[in-house]
């Protein structure tokens, strides 16, 4: 036996016998493919929750066209650096939906109930949820470093 100690007890057997998760398996296929019906349902279902809860299409509409321009830079840009879809992009793409639908609606829900003209009312979305959407955003990014130093294969 050519293995020394630090060797997997499973290098010696054949390859059909090695474990393999095929419930985790079939899980990143699901998710691999399914992303972009993910997101594009996420979209529509942020719109007609910020339809019924402010009662205005257009800032509803406004909003789904930012998120989708925030989804389509970002997937562009992973794209771009080289990345292929796999468990670790639509991971992200699922994490940056979320980011995107919840900072968006925060801020028109701001803007729905601000008094004023459109630009006091942009003004005082922004005052209001900036400190709050800024510090979420803070905390997001510094919840997640620590991943940076985790092994990727």
């Amino acid at each position: 036996n050519d293995c020394a100690a630090p060797c997997s007890p499973h290098m010696n057997t054949p390859p059909i016998s090695r474990p393999v998760n095929w419930e985790f398996m079939t899980i990143i296929g699901i998710l691999e493919e399914n992303v972009w019906s993910t997101m594009f349902l996420s979209v529509a279902c942020a719109w007609v929750v910020l339809v019924l809860v402010t009662r205005n299409w257009w800032i509803s509409s406004m909003v789904a066209v930012i998120i989708v321009a925030i989804m389509a830079s970002v997937i562009a840009t992973v794209f771009t650096i080289g990345y292929i879809m796999d468990i670790f992009v639509s991971t992200f793409v699922a994490l940056t939906i979320g980011l995107a639908i919840d900072y968006s609606v925060h801020i028109a829900h701001f803007y729905n109930h601000a008094p004023g003209s459109r630009f006091e009312r942009a003004q005082h979305a922004m005052a209001e949820i900036a400190v709050s959407v800024i510090g979420g955003a803070v905390t997001t990014i510094f919840a997640g470093l620590p991943l940076f130093a985790a092994p990727t294969a």
